[in-house]
């Protein structure tokens, strides 16, 4: 046995994955952004009762949270999706200020 092996290449799949690790850090500033503008957005539409552009809002979140490594977000999307197409307006009251707790606990 070889006291001193040769470090392992790094197959291109690792490679590919590293590369797209990195590139996903670099968005994820930028994907905050858009969700808090997106919260913010959220407040003038349950007070328009505008329930059709909160689904959409959440149903974006509920896709993509996980995927920028917020499963909270998603787990919310889904909830805020859900309560606008019952048309709770108490549980979207709760669930966008969850988010908005969420948010600032990032800072």
């Amino acid at each position: 046995m070889d006291p001193d092996p040769e470090p392992l290449e790094e197959s291109s799949e690792d490679a590919m994955e590293a590369q797209f690790r990195e590139k996903m850090k670099d968005l994820v500033p930028r994907y905050l952004a858009e969700v808090r503008r997106d919260v913010v957005l959220l407040d003038g539409l349950l007070e328009q009762g505008n329930l059709e552009r909160i689904r959409s809002i959440g149903h974006v979140l509920k896709g993509t949270g996980s995927s920028f490594g917020f499963p909270e977000l998603t787990y919310w999307g889904a909830a805020i999706e859900e309560s606008a197409l019952q048309a709770d307006l108490r549980k979207l009251r709760e669930q966008i200020a969850a988010v908005v707790v969420f948010l600032a606990r990032l800072n």
